[in-house]
């Protein structure tokens, strides 16, 4: 029973990522006239670090109120993952920023003349 549940769980986690995804050129290219690309890909990163610190915060209060613990020991970081950290937010921050400004640009193409 409960692999029924976390299948259907699963996919519909993917239908809402994919749906959510579908819409965020869309929803990027309006606010843009408002905010501009940068301001733009500021509100969408700080968004959700609020939503995944509060998704985050609700787990622990939950485990801690069922009385989940983590049992195992957590490692250390290490200087080698900070440092693929930093490398992985800031190619996913370029790639972010250089779509929102691609939104704005307006390329004029013309159909070849036979």
């Amino acid at each position: 029973m409960s692999t029924k549940k976390s299948s259907i769980w699963g996919a519909t986690s993917l239908v809402v990522a994919i749906i959510a995804l579908s819409f965020a050129p869309i929803l990027i290219r309006i606010t843009e006239n408002e905010l501009g690309p940068y301001g733009t890909i500021f509100n969408r990163l700080w968004i959700a670090s609020l939503a995944l610190g509060l998704g985050n915060g609700v787990k622990i209060l939950w485990d801690k109120q069922s009385g989940r613990l983590s049992t195992t020991a957590k490692k250390a970081y290490t200087c080698q993952d900070f440092f693929y950290l930093f490398l992985l937010a800031s190619l996913e921050s370029a790639c972010l920023v250089t779509w929102a400004w691609s939104l704005t640009k307006k390329f004029g193409f013309q159909a070849p003349s036979f």
